[in-house]
């Protein structure tokens, strides 16, 4: 997912410390297609907590089905 930023913002500030437009553009340009393709969003996070969570709760799941299987085994040849 993309994210977004003030480009006018950025390259004016470029500008004000002594860079000339087509230095402001070419680096406002390089960081806009960096976080386009490099920065998580808050969304995204949110879906990574989300698969997170559920695959935690599937391996929680599975051990206790272990334990339980372990238990009644353990109790059925004792």
């Amino acid at each position: 997912m993309a994210t977004t930023f003030d480009t006018l913002r950025i390259a004016q500030a470029l500008k004000a410390a002594g860079f000339d437009d087509v230095q402001s553009e070419a680096i406002v340009s390089a960081i806009q297609t960096s976080l386009g393709e490099n920065v998580a969003t808050k969304a995204d996070l949110a879906e990574l907590r989300a698969d997170m969570y559920r695959a935690l709760w599937i391996q929680g799941a599975g051990l206790v089905m272990v334990i339980t299987a372990m238990t009644v085994i353990t109790i059925a040849f004792s």
